[in-house]
Order: structure tokens, then C-alpha cells, then sequence
């Protein structure tokens, strides 16, 4: 820049040699397309996943490997003619099938039961008769409640029981009875299902210490001198999704980002907004950015960088202010020493994408 400004200083000694200086005066208007379009939004998605173990590790507490119903619990599901029933849990499975996720429990039992108009119990799966198998199916829809945590809708229960309970006084079939029991026992599983996932998943409150670290400028150099504003607009989440033994989702943000040289922009406060539905996407963080560079900051920095005498040239800078008009940047330096005056500097501004710089083309010199 100093070498600009003695070629100009030189070229302005020759002009006013010749008795006559000239200042041309350039088009400053800017060109048409010449300003910038408006930045697609940024977005920054950050993918989630949660182990089907947790919720595998819960529903084994909630639904332990054995138990038996007391006799009031009994009648409760059963009726009046049960009186005890007891179970063994074989298996708890949990695997997804997109936004659903399935559950399968494979168990066996034994039952006494009252027989009508007769003293005495009857009962099945009692030694020397082996348990009784059944198995438990529920599958449930999950999505994201308002409040960042897991539900459920749609809810499907199903049992099977392979094995008749033939009761072993005049083989009375108790079949239907234990259905009875095992259906309420699937019920209250539901239940223990839909209470567990509210409490596995809670987003809100990471969602919350993101969303308001973004409304904060961040320093991009040591000097704290460039700054990144992220201005986000939206957060949601995309639908949960099965995947392998996982569920997997993603936080998306959008937001309006520029960077900007100078003092620290303020920062902004405004509450995490309503979670929103996010479309299905990929992960990964694409942020355009609109830069600021003030002409204020930028005249001060050049001229703390310019001021003083040129070495050899018996030229000194004053000043130095740049402005833009359109797509047109102007420098205009004032100097005393050899030349007296204001010298200009006037020329496009363009950005090389090869060196990554902002480069002023077509140069006019007054």
C-alpha cells in the first residue's frame, strides 16, 4: 500500500508539472446484479442417538424376570375364580421398525384357580405339568411431545398362549381365564412403557444451552477483533428412526449467520422457540456467511498500518479513509511532503475464490 501511494504521489508530481491536474471523475454507480444476493440460511444438524438398552434396562425393572399376583391382585384381572397365578419372564426384546418401535416378552406361567360349586383348587403348569408358555407383543409409534421428550401413539398389544391351561381336576379349560390375566398384564406393560420414555429422553435442556450460546457473537480471532453471529431463526427435531440397536434422530438448526470486523455485535435473548417437525436430512454443519467489514474500523486499521513518513520518498501519510459506493471501493489517502493533498484510489471489488482474498480490480487513480 505504501508503494500505491508513492506511485500515486509520483504520478500526481508529474500531472501538476504539466500545469494541470487532472481528477477524473468515475462512474459510481453500482452495476446492475451487482448487489449481493441474499444468503441461503445456514444449517447445522446434529444427529442423536439413544441405545435401545436404556429403554431395553428399564422395562426389565419395570417388568421383572418373576413374579406372582397376590390373591386380591388375582381376582382383580382374573375374577373370582382366580387365585393365583405366577409367571416367569424368558425374554424381553426390543428392536425398531422405522418410528416404531416392538416389543416381544416371552414368559411362562401356572395358575390355581376356584372351581364353581366345588370345595378344593384346580390348576395347571404345577409339577408334574411343565409352565405354561405365553408371549407378549406390544408396538408403539414414538415421537417428539412439545416439551423435547419421547411418547408413544398407536398402540397395538397382542398375547399368545401356545399352551392350554388344563386345569387338573375334570380338565377344566382355563385358557380363557389366564388370557384374561396376561392381557391385563400387557396393558399394564403398555403402561410401564409409556410412563418409561417421557423420562429416558429429555432434549429440552441441551437443546436449550445450544440455542443460547448461538445467540452469542463468537470471537473468530485471538484478538477478538472478527466476530461469527449465527442470528439462528428455527430448531427442531426429526422424527425418531430405528437404526440397528439404536434410535436414532438429529437436532436441526437454521439460522441467518454473517461475521463482522470491529467491536463485539450484541448479543441477542430470545427464548428457545416451539420444537418443530424437522424433514428427514443428512447430518453435518453447512453455514454461508455474510461478512461486515465496517469502513470506520477498516480507514482506523489502515491508517494506524500507513501512517507516518515513507522511507526514501519524503512523503507522509496522514490518513487514510475508504468507503464503497455500489460494487466500487474508494481509498483516498491524505499526504503531505513531496505532494500536498488527497490522492484516490478507486476500483471494483471482487473476490478470488483461488486465493481466497477480496481483490480491487480495474484500478483508477486521481
Amino acid at each position: 500500500m505504501k508503494r500505491l501511494v508513492a506511485a500515486l504521489a509520483g504520478a500526481g508530481v508529474l500531472t501538476a508539472c504539466g500545469g494541470q491536474l487532472a481528477v477524473p471523475v468515475p462512474n459510481l454507480e453500482p452495476r446492475t446484479g451487482a448487489m449481493l444476493p441474499p444468503a441461503e440460511p445456514a444449517v447445522i444438524v446434529l444427529p442423536i442417538s439413544i441405545s435401545l438398552g436404556k429403554i431395553r434396562s428399564v422395562m426389565s425393572a419395570q417388568f421383572p424376570a418373576a413374579d406372582s399376583l397376590t390373591r386380591s391382585q388375582c381376582i382383580a384381572l382374573g375374577g373370582a375364580l382366580c387365585h393365583q397365578y405366577v409367571y416367569r419372564r424368558d425374554s424381553l426384546e426390543l428392536r425398531m421398525n422405522g418410528d416404531r418401535v416392538e416389543l416381544l416378552a416371552r414368559l411362562r406361567y401356572r395358575g390355581r384357580v376356584a372351581l364353581v360349586g366345588m370345595p378344593g383348587l384346580a390348576s395347571c403348569g404345577y409339577a408334574p405339568e411343565e409352565m405354561k408358555r405365553a408371549e407378549l407383543r406390544a408396538a408403539t409409534a414414538l415421537y417428539w411431545r412439545n416439551d423435547w421428550r419421547l411418547a408413544s401413539r398407536n398402540t397395538s398389544l397382542a398375547a399368545t398362549l401356545p399352551d392350554p391351561c388344563q386345569v387338573t381336576v375334570l380338565k377344566l379349560d382355563a385358557t380363557p381365564l389366564m388370557r384374561h390375566i396376561v392381557d391385563g398384564q400387557l396393558e399394564k406393560l403398555k403402561q410401564q412403557l409409556d410412563s418409561a420414555l417421557p423420562a429416558l429422553a429429555d432434549l429440552r435442556p441441551s437443546a436449550d444451552s445450544l440455542w443460547r450460546a448461538l445467540l452469542q457473537p463468537i470471537a473468530l480471532d485471538s484478538a477478538s477483533t472478527v466476530w461469527l453471529s449465527m442470528q439462528p431463526e428455527n430448531i427442531a427435531l426429526a422424527r425418531p428412526l430405528g437404526r440397528g440397536d439404536a434410535l436414532t434422530t438429529a437436532l436441526v438448526i437454521t439460522g441467518r449467520p454473517r461475521a463482522s470486523i470491529g467491536a463485539r455485535p450484541a448479543g441477542d435473548r430470545r427464548p428457545l422457540p416451539t420444537l418443530g417437525l424437522a424433514p428427514p436430512t443428512g447430518s453435518g454443519i453447512h453455514i454461508p456467511v455474510d461478512i461486515e467489514l465496517p469502513f470506520a474500523d477498516l480507514s482506523a486499521k489502515v491508517t494506524q498500518l500507513m501512517k507516518g513518513e515513507i522511507a526514501g520518498k519524503d512523503l507522509t501519510v496522514d490518513d487514510v479513509k475508504i468507503w464503497g459506493v455500489g460494487d466500487t471501493a474508494v481509498v483516498r489517502v491524505v499526504v503531505h511532503g513531496t505532494v500536498r493533498g488527497d490522492l484516490y484510489l478507486l476500483g471494483r471489488v471482487q473476490y478470488d475464490a483461488a486465493t481466497r482474498r477480496v481483490l480491487v480490480s480495474d484500478p483508477k487513480y486521481t
